[in-house]
């Protein structure tokens, strides 16, 4: 049991930590503190009860597609706009992952059409499902593209083989283009040297 509780308390320090990087939430848990009165109260604890509303709401079937769309988007979308202007390129990997996956999610629950909604707690088992994919925690997006997407025969590629390819069909064409520089050059000079060598005749 303590070692629950541990795991628990571990996954809100991780979301806190995360949270703190938003300079509005931290003017918002200062503000709440004061009015609730419970300084003990973090960004986590505020997140987390959100969700567990939003996701009872979702269970009572209130706007459940909205809801867990809406989920799906907010937070990840956030966090891509960040990564995006930053030079740490783990983030860039991290939530580009997500997309893939989330959008393969997408694909395959318009391709189904509404079978899929009459299943029974499909909503709630995809609200949990996403805030598994995006939880940088679990980190669940990376477990399902490495095990899934990349097992797909025509999906997989080969690093050093796309680079080779890559490189191949590069360095004709850059070299053709430096022999034409240098041609040019080579051209160019032995005109001026002609011309040159006629004004002293």
């Amino acid at each position: 049991m303590e070692g629950v509780q541990q795991q628990i308390q571990h996954h809100i320090a991780e979301v806190d930590k995360y949270l703190s990087e938003i300079d509005s939430l931290n003017v918002f848990e200062k503000q709440f503190q004061q009015l609730a009165q419970k300084p003990q109260v973090k960004k986590a604890h505020i997140l987390l009860g959100l969700i567990a509303f939003i996701f009872f709401l979702v269970l009572l079937n209130v706007w459940a597609a909205g809801f867990t769309t809406f989920v799906g988007f907010l937070y990840p979308a956030y966090w891509s706009i960040r990564a995006l202007q930053t030079r740490d390129s783990k983030d860039d990997s991290q939530w580009l992952t997500y997309w893939v996956v989330f959008s393969f999610l997408i694909v395959i629950e318009n391709a189904m059409g509404d079978w899929m909604e009459g299943v029974p707690l499909y909503y709630p088992a995809k609200f949990i499902l996403i805030v598994w994919l995006m939880y940088p925690g679990t980190r669940g997006a990376e477990f399902v593209f490495d095990n899934v997407i990349k097992a797909i025969p025509f999906l997989h590629f080969e690093e050093k083989s796309f680079s080779k390819g890559f490189s191949d069909a590069l360095s004709k064409p850059v070299s053709e283009g430096m022999d034409a520089v240098r041609n040019a050059s080579q051209s160019a000079e032995d005109a001026a040297r002609k011309l040159v060598d006629s004004e002293e005749d």
